[in-house]
């Protein structure tokens, strides 16, 4: 395909979090040739991009959010759009199984609890690092859903059309998108799916969370279960 395209002068574009040189996966000629290309680096967004970003985030999920809330995000989570984007699905997630309003006290401790930043603010100073839990893994994930319906992880992960089982796998594709920075596509890799097949399951729990108040329950005592778990941890 990259051949052809290039032997019929089209344009093409890649991006990557590295330079041409340091693609490991790739060999020297294919490296070569995106060197051979207009390489540009992207700095990390600046505050006004930052706020924009958070802002169109909320409005895309149909959420007017506070203006100190999208400034508390825009200047605490700095380090990339994905870590921005995150951030504000972390936040809608908690309101939306707690049905609590979006209010910056509660943004502020959302984040303490579940950003992998440096740092961030409390009580307008900022958090020391070692206050800071790291994001949840989708092991973690699946672990807390296979513990609270008492399925094994091969259970899971060996495409069993069962309707309990297909519940439990919607469940770890929906949670590890909302709490984690994982696409879809390397949610796949570890569920062995495609792209489309883990992007159809979300949307289908993401409905489904909408009118089922007992998956929504469930829903609620997982996240509860994978926050103790990583607490004892």
């Amino acid at each position: 395909t990259f051949n052809k395209l290039f032997h019929d002068r089209k344009q093409m574009v890649f991006s990557s979090d590295r330079a041409p040189k340091e693609l490991e996966e790739f060999s020297d000629r294919m490296k070569s040739r995106f060197e051979s290309g207009l390489i540009v680096y992207i700095d990390k967004p600046d505050l006004e991009t930052r706020l924009k970003i958070v802002e169109a985030k909320f409005k895309n999920e149909g959420i007017e959010a506070p203006e100190d809330v999208i400034n508390f995000i825009a200047n605490n989570i700095t380090d990339n759009v994905r870590s921005l984007e995150s951030a504000v699905l972390k936040v809608i997630a908690y309101m939306s199984f707690s049905k609590k309003p979006i209010e910056l006290k509660t943004v502020k401790d959302i984040l303490l609890e579940n950003s992998g930043t440096k740092s961030i603010e409390r009580n307008g100073e900022k958090a020391p690092e070692s206050e800071i839990i790291v994001t949840y893994t989708i092991d973690e994930i699946i672990d807390a859903v296979t513990s609270y319906y008492g399925i094994t992880k091969d259970e899971v992960l060996n495409g069993s059309k069962q309707d309990g089982l297909i519940v439990a796998r919607n469940l770890v594709i929906y949670i590890a998108k909302r709490i984690t920075n994982m696409s879809f596509s390397q949610i796949g890799e570890v569920l062995n799916r495609t792209h489309s097949t883990i992007l159809r399951a979300y949307e289908k729990t993401e409905s489904l969370l909408r009118r089922d108040l007992i998956l929504r329950e469930q829903l609620k005592e997982i996240l509860t279960l994978l926050k103790s778990k990583k607490n004892v941890a």
